[in-house]
Formats: C-alpha cells, structure tokens, sequence
C-alpha cells in the first residue's frame, strides 16, 4: 500500500502528488496543510491505481475521491 511520505499514514480519501517533488506522494491533509498551495504543483492520484492521470472527481460517503475511469 502507499504511505503517505509526511504523515506516513495508509489512510486517506484522497491521495496527491507534487509536480515540483515527483517522488512526494501525499494524503489530502498534507496537501492542505503544505506550504506550497499552488494547485497547478498538485495532481490527484486515482484511489485504485494511484496513476497521476486521474482527473475525476467521484464522491463516495460524502468524500470527493479521484479515479481515472
């Protein structure tokens, strides 16, 4: 499983990576709580196959989720 390389946690609803750092892969918290909140440095990451192409939103239990299907 991914571990999330700041708060090294498996759990999250959302998983992003940093465009700028390509081997810094980050659960939602971390990117909202990253000094660097330029949106275009983030891509989300599809939930089942943690590619950087997701680009679709879906919502599951009230959490926006990314998958690339």
């Amino acid at each position: 499983m991914i571990r999330c390389e700041l708060c090294k946690t498996l759990r999250s609803n959302a998983w992003y990576k940093n465009e700028k750092t390509t081997d810094t892969v980050v659960c939602n918290n971390c990117c909202d709580s990253s000094v660097d909140t330029d949106p275009k440095n983030w891509t989300a990451l599809c939930v089942k196959c943690l590619m950087s192409e997701a680009a679709y939103p879906i919502y599951t239990a009230g959490f926006k989720q990314y998958a690339c299907w």
